[in-house]
């Protein structure tokens, strides 16, 4: 017969999910880099039961989530302010997708930001060409009211 710690270890084990369903869009301003950072090492670094365990890289146990993602290599590349602007585009609206453009260019120093440019133009200026549209439609009936 299984005794009481047994059976409660059982059942812990039964109802602890073994992964993350959904995790919040963080923006990498200065004051939420820290959040991130932590986001970031959540969505690749696996088996971290605490916050300690995911600053803790090749046994070394790193002071900030930014060092640790640095250990891990995830910011020796652009592919990171990839992810955050393709995440982004799937509800961010342009505005917010310049300002969130703006904000990796001048906090976090891409190394070719002209490839995220022209990768996210076309999402970044999305609202430009409505109001082109809206601006040449007032236009179009200002004039034909006038005739």
């Amino acid at each position: 017969m299984a005794t009481a710690s047994a059976r409660l270890e059982e059942a812990t084990n039964l109802c602890l999910p073994r992964h993350i369903g959904r995790i919040y869009f963080v923006s990498p301003t200065v004051r939420n880099s820290e959040l991130y950072y932590l986001r970031l090492l959540l969505t690749n670094k696996r088996g971290a039961g605490s916050f300690e365990d995911m600053r803790t890289v090749d046994d070394v146990i790193h002071p900030t989530f930014l060092a640790a993602a640095q250990a891990l290599g995830l910011c020796d590349d652009d592919a990171e302010w990839d992810h955050c602007l393709r995440d982004a585009v799937s509800f961010k609206n342009a505005p917010s997708l310049r300002e969130l453009f703006v904000t990796i260019i001048a906090f976090n120093r891409p190394t070719d930001a002209g490839a995220l440019w022209l990768k996210y133009r076309n999402d970044m200026a999305d609202d430009f060409s409505h109001q082109r549209k809206r601006l040449i439609l007032n236009f179009a009936l200002l004039h034909s009211d006038s005739d």
